[in-house]
């Protein structure tokens, strides 16, 4: 803010900013928003198209998610609501029908989507689609991120959900979303008739939890390149409580979004065994917390 006001000392502030992007877009085709900072999208569009045409956008992308059963209205909603203007502002058209998967695709290599942007991306254009407007989006979407593979369609769908929702940091997410590809293709191993984390009951916990116990390095992830040295051998106990720290959020906030009925407390069903506090004492050297992309083993 103090850089774009200090070529005109005292002539202009920082309110007539949205008024200059505004000109800007409409008269010299300016699209650079990554390069302003923080900004509020949502009125620049309303200055572009008009109040009306955006909120009816707004309201059908909202009308969809909210039938899935994301809870929009606290962080999330922001978010949700940034990433359509940034869609429509891109896209220089406020109509969901001119969203279409070719405009996806460039949307989501554009300098202007931000890492940030893009897992929200995806839920809009699951959104968009589901209004018969474009496809639905590939589950390769997310940046650097592989597909997940080895799992069930529906429980990597369920996973990506998850991922797209969540308002957790960037690479906590992406964590999680290893760990619960992780769990999806222990499932397609051991059990295949659970797809969907509304399936899963206290048994399935305690299964859950044990097969943790018993894991070793290299199972159940999809990418075997560059494994270390310990393939084969036990996980750490640090491991196994960040698998479980991240199994337990996900059916968490599965149950808080109302996604799933419930079933089972997580908390309890899935706590971190006994053995593992042990082990993680940080007085034996180790901790339970996550604190690297390593922590809960390779996607």
């Amino acid at each position: 803010m103090a850089e774009f006001e200090r070529p005109w000392p005292g002539w202009i502030d920082g309110t007539v900013r949205p008024y200059v992007a505004a000109y800007a877009y409409l008269l010299g085709g300016f699209a650079a928003f990554d390069q302003l900072g923080g900004f509020n999208r949502l009125a620049l569009t309303w200055r572009v198209f008009g109040k009306d045409a955006v909120d009816e956008a707004q309201a059908q992308v909202a009308e969809v998610l909210t039938g899935w059963g994301y809870r929009l209205g606290r962080r999330s909603d922001h978010r949700v609501v940034t990433v359509v203007c940034q869609a429509l502002l891109l896209n220089r058209s406020p109509l969901l029908e001119d969203l279409t998967t070719d405009v996806f695709d460039q949307l989501r290599l554009g300098a202007g989507m931000r890492q940030w942007h893009v897992g929200t991306l995806f839920g809009i254009q699951r959104a968009v689609a589901a209004l018969g407007f474009c496809d639905q989006p590939s589950f390769s979407v997310h940046g650097s991120m592989p597909a997940i593979e080895g799992t069930s369609g529906t429980w990597a769908e369920w996973v990506e959900r998850w991922y797209a929702t969540s308002t957790l940091t960037p690479k906590v997410r992406s964590i999680f979303r290893g760990t619960m590809a992780k769990a999806g293709r222990w499932l397609a191993d051991q059990h295949p008739e659970i797809t969907e984390p509304g399936q899963w009951t206290r048994q399935t916990c305690a299964a859950w939890v044990a097969a943790v116990d018993r894991m070793n390095v290299g199972d159940y992830i999809q990418r075997t390149f560059g494994l270390s040295k310990r393939a084969g051998q036990p996980i750490t106990p640090r491991t196994k409580a960040g698998i479980l720290t991240a199994t337990r959020v996900f059916f968490r906030d599965c149950q808080e979004w109302e996604w799933i009925p419930r079933r089972f407390d997580p908390a309890r069903a899935l706590a971190t065994h006994a053995a593992f506090r042990r082990s993680s004492d940080p007085t034996r050297g180790s901790s339970p917390t996550i604190s690297g992309p390593n922590c809960c083993g390779p996607a």
